[in-house]
């Protein structure tokens, strides 16, 4: 039986479309107990209420910010996964997964996109998960005198009077700098874990970028040609590509350049 698959990427990434796409080409299961084999992510789990906007689980783990959940996350993927023939996805814990030692067993799949693009996707949703991972130390979260934290008490208060959605997404906004350290040690993360990787920009170019990787995976499948770019994923794909020009990309892209040079190299 063939080996089973993990696709990894950071989120809004095309991640769930290429999962979709590379199951049926495959012939691989998915675990039936969650959302397009998001495993680790237990707002997609069978038994959860789902969507539920104030509830998040516990995402972007680190040894040194919970090691005792964390070791109980790779506990859990000892006994949730099967090496053999099937299909998982995961978003919300590359810190997790690149030491569990059971990734060496698996075929894996990455899709690196342009950090700036997903940061300006996740804050628009209002996902601020990613500052789980921010060193323990970070301004913004550790300072109760700080401008974020003044800020974020009136929007807690303020929740009563507006919709969850806006809610989340002044948090995300509140504790950006946060959210962007946590995405830019998760790339960081992602990028040393050995796999066949694709660029975003290529998937959403050309179709047989996704088929190539498959064939270098599996080059004992006779993957057949894909289909997934129609008129509607053009028109998604031209509105992804013009909001490069904007201010508020440019802005966000001078940021986390910023950034980048705080954090040390590991």
């Amino acid at each position: 039986m063939r080996r089973s698959l993990f696709i990894l990427s950071l989120p809004r990434s095309l991640s769930t479309r290429v999962y979709r796409i590379a199951r049926q080409a495959l012939a691989l299961q998915r675990p039936s107990w969650t959302h397009n084999g998001e495993i680790l992510n237990h707002d997609l789990f069978a038994l959860s209420k789902w969507p539920n906007l104030l509830d998040e689980g516990h995402k972007y783990v680190t040894r040194e910010n919970d090691p005792g959940r964390f070791a109980r996350i790779q506990e859990f993927l000892d006994q949730a996964t099967r090496p053999t023939g099937m299909i998982y996805k995961d978003v919300v814990h590359p810190f997790v997964l690149a030491e569990w030692r059971g990734l060496e067993a698996f075929c894996v799949l990455k899709i690196e996109r342009d950090l700036v693009e997903v940061a300006e996707a996740m804050l628009r949703h209002g996902w601020a998960y990613p500052r789980a991972a921010a060193p323990r130390n970070d301004p913004s979260l550790r300072s109760p005198g700080s401008r974020f934290a003044r800020l974020y008490l009136w929007s807690t208060l303020a929740r009563r009077l507006m919709r969850v959605r806006w809610h989340m997404r002044l948090t995300a906004w509140l504790c950006r700098d946060a959210v962007l350290k946590g995405l830019i040690l998760a790339e960081r993360t992602l990028a040393r874990l050995p796999g066949e990787t694709v660029s975003f920009d290529d998937l959403v170019a050309d179709e047989e970028v996704l088929r190539a990787a498959l064939r270098r995976l599996y080059p004992e499948i006779e993957v057949p040609a894909l289909r997934y770019i129609d008129e509607k994923f053009v028109q998604r794909r031209e509105a992804a590509l013009q909001r490069r020009n904007t201010r508020r990309h440019r802005r966000l892209a001078e940021r986390i350049t910023a950034l980048r040079s705080t954090l040390p190299i590991c």
